[in-house]
């Protein structure tokens, strides 16, 4: 998390994450509908 965030609203952002994709990691935000994140230009997040 960024060192900006203040502690509570980074306790709040890991909650959505975990609640939206299911797992703790970043990397799950890098996949689009149906997996077809290999057909991009470029990667959504670098």
């Amino acid at each position: 998390m960024d060192k900006t965030v203040p502690p509570g609203a980074a306790i709040l952002l890991d909650f959505i994450r975990e609640t939206e994709v299911g797992r703790s990691d970043r990397a799950s935000y890098d996949v689009i509908y149906a997996n077809k994140q290999h057909k991009l230009k470029q990667p959504l997040s670098w």
